[in-house]
């Protein structure tokens, strides 16, 4: 049986992780929009899931923000 793709791997690492927003700040940018910013952990006060999740977090995030891009694309 062939392996699973890295990309598997890594979401269920993303989806794994504890994730605990700590603070969010909402600021206006000089066009109108927003500028968002998300501060947080990966893991609990007891214990960091950094060393095995933040790759897959970080690669969720790029899957999502993309996955939106294109819904708009599409729109236009």
């Amino acid at each position: 049986m062939p392996d699973e793709p890295i990309e598997h791997e890594l979401l269920q690492n993303a989806v794994a992780a504890e994730v605990t927003v700590t603070n969010t700040e909402v600021s206006p940018t000089s066009t109108g929009d927003r500028y968002v910013r998300i501060e947080g952990r990966l893991g609990d006060d007891e214990e960091s899931h950094v060393e095995w999740a933040a790759l897959g977090f970080i690669y969720a995030l790029g899957v999502l923000s993309f996955a939106r891009r294109d819904r708009e694309a599409s729109r236009a």
